[in-house]
């Protein structure tokens, strides 16, 4: 397989993805869409269970390089 072929073969599949993405966002319910951006991948979990889930981040910018 030449370099051209995996080039074609990438894009190919990227194109598939975004068409893929675009199919779900018209094809679901305006609800649908306004319940899953509540819950977010947190969804079916308690306020109690979501809060115990989140850590803090460090902040990378703000941080200096070690040597």
């Amino acid at each position: 397989m030449s370099i051209a072929q995996l080039i074609e073969n990438a894009l190919t599949l990227l194109a598939a993805g975004a068409a893929a993405t675009f199919l779900l966002g018209i094809s679901l319910s305006e609800d649908t869409v306004r319940r899953g951006s509540e819950h977010g991948r947190f969804g079916g979990m308690s306020l109690s269970e979501r809060n115990s889930t989140r850590r803090l981040r460090s902040n990378r910018a703000s941080r200096k390089p070690t040597l």
